[in-house]
């Protein structure tokens, strides 16, 4: 496999993803950019390893460079709420209450977001996050319920969350 049939293998996936974490289409660019220019070093590695084992890689990698892409920008990035659907992207929509929602959990501290979002947004499973945060799936459960219990809080207590 090249890296040109890599890249086209697990760049949408990788960038929506980044995109769902930063609500931002450029910042979404520049990390993938990153992620990928990351993986094309190691991509001797890459190369042999299966497609899970490889996109734990690159989801493990597009973790860490959010992180340091926040932290070097030290800002978060919000949208303003209007009435109706708040467009983000003309491929990514979402209503008010996901919109406010998304919101609350950017609030949370880095470790919950990034728990919740490969759980709930991906939709990944517990062994899966495991392998790409490099946890135990105890402490991913603790986590995540911790996680829930603080969405709630901030959401109030007629918000049904997970």
């Amino acid at each position: 496999m090249t890296f040109d049939e890599f890249y086209k293998q697990h760049f949408d996936y990788i960038f929506n993803y980044i995109f769902r974490r930063t609500l931002n289409y450029d910042e979404a660019l520049d990390v993938a950019q990153d992620v990928f220019f990351k993986a094309y070093r190691h991509f001797g590695k890459l190369a042999g390893m299966e497609d899970k084992a490889a996109g734990t890689y690159l989801f493990r990698t597009a973790n860490t460079t959010i992180i340091d892409h926040a932290r070097k920008s030290n800002r978060t990035r919000t949208l303003p709420l209007e009435e109706g659907t708040v467009v983000v992207d003309p491929n990514w929509n979402i209503d008010i209450e996901g919109r406010r929602l998304i919101d609350k959990m950017r609030e949370l501290p880095d470790k919950y977001q990034e728990v919740l979002a490969l759980r709930y947004v991906e939709g990944l499973s517990y062994g899966e996050i495991a392998g790409i945060l490099n946890k135990n799936e105890s402490t991913l459960r603790s986590l995540i319920k911790r996680g829930l219990e603080m969405l709630r809080f901030q959401a109030g207590p007629q918000a049904e969350i997970a």
